[in-house]
């Protein structure tokens, strides 16, 4: 073996040793990440338990004691949730639902504070196919009271076969 060889195998080890050293101390860190999430969550789902036994002692009591315990036990319950949620996501999960609308020219779209889901889209310069005089409804893109799975689209429009075109109606295009 010459010089050169010699050089490059230590070179090749020192990277490898080095190597298995960095990867050895991003695992520890990783490990250490875990065990922590994992005591938030084993924290979270104690306080969630505890809330259950306390409302199953309310339900033995009686007339103004369980009232009273029923008060003390929200109360804690309260304070549980604000410890381990904070004081403004406690607040936000006991506030009420509210809807708003945003709107354009072309569309109005229903917001829930839920999560930001979307309760209703409404198309305002088309209106519902009917009889002449009839066509006063505007068209729900999206009704949740009568969504059915599959994306929205209508039972008919799943099983209506779909030719070598593939026309935004359904209906194939021709070949040219």
């Amino acid at each position: 073996m010459d010089k050169k060889s010699i050089i490059g195998i230590a070179v090749v080890a020192v990277l490898f040793l080095g190597f298995a050293y960095f990867n050895s101390q991003q695992q520890k860190e990783y490990l250490e990440q875990k065990a922590a999430y994992e005591a938030y969550v084993d924290s979270v789902a104690a306080a969630a338990r505890a809330a259950a036994p306390v409302a199953d002692s309310l339900a033995s009591g009686n007339g103004v004691q369980a009232e009273v315990a029923a008060a003390e036990a929200a109360a804690a319950v309260r304070e549980r949730q604000v410890e381990t949620l904070g004081e403004s996501l406690t607040a936000a999960r006991e506030a009420e639902a509210e809807e708003f609308i945003v709107e354009n020219d072309v569309m109005a779209v229903l917001f829930s504070t839920r999560g930001g889901q979307i309760k209703g889209v409404t198309l305002k310069d088309y209106t519902q196919y009917g009889p002449r005089g009839k066509r006063d409804r505007k068209i729900e893109m999206m009704d949740p009271a009568t969504a059915r799975g599959g994306g929205g689209r209508s039972q008919e429009r799943r099983d209506a076969p779909s030719g070598g075109g593939g026309g935004l109606s359904g209906v194939p295009l021709p070949y040219i």
